[in-house]
């Protein structure tokens, strides 16, 4: 099963330390410096003595369409000003989470200006408005990108290969109107036309998925069902003939919490599913079927922008609910095993944190074989 299917890699920020400081609240990083006081004290061989410091807690926090990100890193430029009017600049790297930096009391006023994905917001503080500040949150709000369209290429005698790609339509609402499939065939060029998926609401709400093939036959079908708080708690599944009904328990909330889903099959089996959500991301899932069979898996995420999670694309494994992007995961199997299996993900992102491009690397789960790469491609609107 693929329960995630946009992962990511990321680099860990340094935390620059010098006459401005900066550090994260779990202690990993750097104790803080603090910046020297006024005077001059170039021909003082020993230790600075400071007049004392305002130490803040800082945050970044940006807002993307109806999901909050507030576990990212971002760039934090710090100008102050000295008795004598004397302009002091530093720029830091701030880490995911609360940051701690301190700032020298003897300075006049104090302007923070935090840039991030693009966003940027500034504040400008006097010593006695830092000292009543017990957190500050900088960042901004800006509207989720929709994709326009995702292109997928396997790499071949040392040439990336077209495989597959499709198309993402919109209502004039944003809301997701339909995706065109468009695949490679056996000894055609040009990737052809193999499925459109068409979303009908109903009272604002997506209330089925209409799967048909390339000649607009009618394939199959998902249909939702929501509670009064809009969390979808059914949903059933028609294909070729078969028929999957499951039962959603959603303790999904603030980010935080699991989801159970019960599966139901045409053919009498059962399936019992568990996610467990931590800060927004799923971080371990489990099934388990009632031939026995368990599959199971633990997820580490970037701090990029997931683009499917703004999306509303649910689907029976409910596999679009993290905010952001899996760079990394570890899978245990009892019972059969799948023909390959994923061991790498490799993200680039643009300037507004979205991915660009990914490439997955496959191996055989039993023999640990590299298999082949994978590289998807993103066009936003």
């Amino acid at each position: 099963m693929n329960y995630l299917k946009k992962n990511c890699a990321y680099a860990m920020l340094i935390v620059a330390t010098c006459l401005i400081s900066c550090s994260k609240e779990d202690g990993l990083s750097p104790e803080p410096i603090e910046m020297p006081s006024d005077g001059d004290t170039s021909h003082n061989p020993g230790p600075i003595v400071s007049p004392g410091t305002y130490t803040i807690k800082i945050k970044a926090v940006i807002k993307i369409g109806e999901i909050t990100y507030d576990s990212i890193p971002a760039s934090l430029e710090i100008t102050s000003w000295d008795s004598s009017h004397t302009e002091n600049k530093k720029s830091l790297d701030l880490l995911p989470g609360v940051n701690t930096i301190k700032l020298p009391k003897n300075h006049l006023k104090y302007q923070l200006k935090l840039t991030q994905w693009g966003i940027t917001e500034e504040k400008t503080l006097t010593g006695p408005e830092l000292e009543q500040s017990d957190l500050l949150t900088m960042g901004g709000i800006r509207v989720a990108r929709k994709l326009k369209s995702e292109a997928t290429y396997r790499f071949i005698q040392d040439e990336w290969h077209p495989q597959a790609r499709t198309h993402y339509t919109y209502n004039a609402d944003g809301t997701l109107k339909q995706l065109t499939f468009f695949k490679k065939e056996v000894h055609v060029q040009a990737l052809q036309l193999s499925n459109v998926h068409k979303y009908e609401y109903q009272n604002g709400r997506l209330s089925i998925i209409k799967r048909f093939d390339g000649f607009s036959n009618l394939q199959g079908s998902t249909g939702f069902a929501y509670d009064a708080n809009g969390g979808i708690i059914n949903m059933s599944d028609k294909q070729s003939g078969q028929e999957t009904h499951t039962v959603v328990k959603n303790g999904f909330l603030g980010g935080n919490g699991s989801i159970d889903i019960d599966f139901l099959f045409s053919n009498g089996h059962a399936m019992e599913y568990s996610m467990q959500f931590k800060n927004g991301n799923k971080i371990s899932d489990r099934a388990l079927t009632s031939t026995g069979a368990t599959e199971g898996g633990s997820y580490k995420y970037d701090f990029y922008i997931n683009p499917f999670v703004h999306l509303n694309m649910p689907n029976l494994y409910m596999s679009n609910l993290s905010k952001n992007n899996v760079i990394d995961q570890q899978k245990g199997y009892g019972g059969s095993y799948p023909t390959t299996e994923l061991f790498k993900i490799e993200y680039t992102y643009d300037a507004q944190g979205y991915p660009e491009k990914v490439i997955k690397s496959y191996r055989s789960p039993g023999s640990g074989s590299f298999l082949y790469d994978v590289k998807t491609e993103f066009v936003y609107w």
